[in-house]
């Protein structure tokens, strides 16, 4: 799976929205390249609550002959609610204007409280695979750190995918 931040949505329909990637994407897992194969459609729903269905591309890889899905930046892998309406909930319950039941914010919830223990060990790992130096903040909540900057779910997320750790 690759996350595209450069993309463009096509309509083709009311509902229906060809994803057109506008950079050069490698694999992920070898860094080869990779060509068309396909498509399919991914659905997702918005912030007014309305089901909008992509049709997002299939790409193999030329060495190692893995499949990967585009997907836009605007969702998460295997969520079904745009990025911004889980990082909306997930920032600020209280306030917050998505159209979806309690009971997928519980789950929203409980997700992210499992990946949040998991997202530092992910950046660290990150950090050394580009040979950087990294200091680890024991006393920093780095959640609560990250979720000051607009876009904060979706950036996570991106860098995660793209390499190869989602």
């Amino acid at each position: 799976m690759i996350i595209l931040s450069n993309y463009e949505l096509d309509p083709i329909s009311a509902q229906l929205f060809y994803v057109r990637g506008k950079e050069y994407v490698s694999c992920p897992s070898c860094g080869y390249g990779l060509r068309v194969v396909g498509s399919r459609k991914r659905k997702y729903i918005n912030k007014d609550g309305d089901k909008i269905t992509l049709v997002i591309r299939r790409l193999k890889c030329s060495n190692c002959k893995r499949i990967h899905h585009e997907l836009p930046d605007i969702l998460i892998p295997y969520k079904r609610y745009e990025s911004c309406n889980i990082e909306n909930v997930l920032t600020d319950l209280k306030n917050s204007t998505v159209a979806a039941e309690e009971s997928t914010f519980y789950r929203w919830k409980k997700w992210y409280e499992y990946l949040s223990i998991r997202i530092l060990n992910y950046f660290v790992s990150i950090l050394s695979r580009l040979g950087k130096k990294y200091i680890i903040f024991v006393n920093i909540n780095l959640m609560t750190y990250l979720k000051k900057y607009p876009k904060w779910l979706s950036r996570i997320v991106t860098q995660l995918v793209n390499f190869n750790l989602w």
